[in-house]
């Protein structure tokens, strides 16, 4: 068990300079209490269970906080400014203890992970976060991420298979820019304000479910699922108690659009598989879209297609002509 609390200042729990430190079971808990914040800066005093500056930080379990009372200032399960950080397991929490009295607090800000900031002079080398299971419940009287990229850094990737993930504060976010690939586990933001899922980077989703309370993506270039000769139409699940899909640029190949509002907004689709159709239907109040294959509706020396592309490649390699055999509707 290994524990670490200030007041008012900073501190780190572990940090990881450059060599592997594999956490397997036991407690991990760092506390800054900052009641009356920090006089240095509106930052506060901050709480990192994990502080990665190189090397290789694995955590396959055990019990991880990072938690003290204060007005401002940020807790984080990892604070990563280099190397490879691969989280397996464990149950996690990170929150802001309220501040008796207080009804509202400058800035607290809690992370599951964030990539750092340097000084001036310093750059970043190549940063990853990987999760492939655990737990993590993060909260804050003000806001809260779950993985957050304070620059757009595109040298930063996150890498997500497992895991359930719950974020909770006035305003909450699931994933913040950078390169982030999701093909399994949940992220839940539940905001009272502003909910984002994922709120931008470059995103590749091909399963799991991400739900918030206002938008599912809000913004950023996501593809969904994976442009072949399938489609399916379940998984993964993006879902939005406003709207699923906001703006930015999505492909979309496979899964279900949710949102209580609108599955999406016009123009957030950018492409979907070739031959494909769109299906609407509104069950338990939520606007569902998905995608299915169309019917054949042309057709080449006797073998029929369902879109004017394949129609076309069909011509071009065995010449002939181009029929119409059925019409059809697609919901845009």
């Amino acid at each position: 068990n290994i524990k670490s609390e200030s007041n008012n200042t900073s501190n780190s729990a572990i940090y990881v300079g450059g060599a592997t430190v594999i956490v397997n079971a036991g407690n991990v808990t760092a506390i800054t209490n900052s009641p009356d914040g920090n006089p240095s800066g509106n930052n506060g005093a901050n709480a990192y269970a994990f502080e990665v500056h190189g090397g290789n930080l694995q955590v396959n379990g055990g019990n991880i906080r990072a938690d003290g009372n204060s007005l401002s200032g940020s807790r984080r399960a990892v604070y990563m400014y280099d190397g490879k950080t691969t989280l397996n397991g464990g149950n996690y929490v990170v929150t802001h203890s309220t501040v008796e009295g207080v009804n509202n607090p400058t800035y607290p800000t809690s992370y599951v992970a964030s990539l750092g900031r340097y000084q001036s002079g310093f750059e970043h080398h190549s940063v990853s976060l990987t999760i492939t299971g655990g737990t993590y419940n993060v909260s804050s009287q003000k806001t809260a991420y779950g993985v957050y990229n304070d620059y757009s850094n595109q040298d930063f990737s996150f890498i997500m298979s497992n895991g359930d993930m719950t974020i909770t504060a006035p305003s909450a976010y699931g994933v913040r820019s950078g390169v982030n690939t999701i093909s399994g586990g949940s992220i839940n933001v539940v905001a009272t304000t502003t909910g984002y899922g994922i709120d931008s980077g470059s995103n590749t989703i091909t399963g799991g479910k991400i739900h918030a309370t206002t938008y599912g993506i809000y913004a950023g270039t996501t593809t969904l699922g994976s442009n072949d000769d399938t489609i399916n139409i379940s998984n993964p699940e993006i879902v939005g108690d406003a709207y699923a899909l906001y703006q930015g640029t999505v492909n979309f190949y496979d899964g279900v659009l949710k949102g209580k509002v609108g599955d999406y907004t016009t123009d957030a689709i950018k492409a979907i598989p070739d031959g494909a159709i769109y299906h609407k239907e509104v069950i338990d109040e939520y606007h569902n879209c998905w995608l299915e294959q169309g019917e054949n509706y042309l057709e080449v020396n006797g073998v029929e297609y369902n879109s004017m592309t394949k129609a076309y490649e069909a011509v071009t390699a065995e010449a002939g002509t181009i029929k119409v055999i059925a019409s059809i509707v697609s919901e845009a």
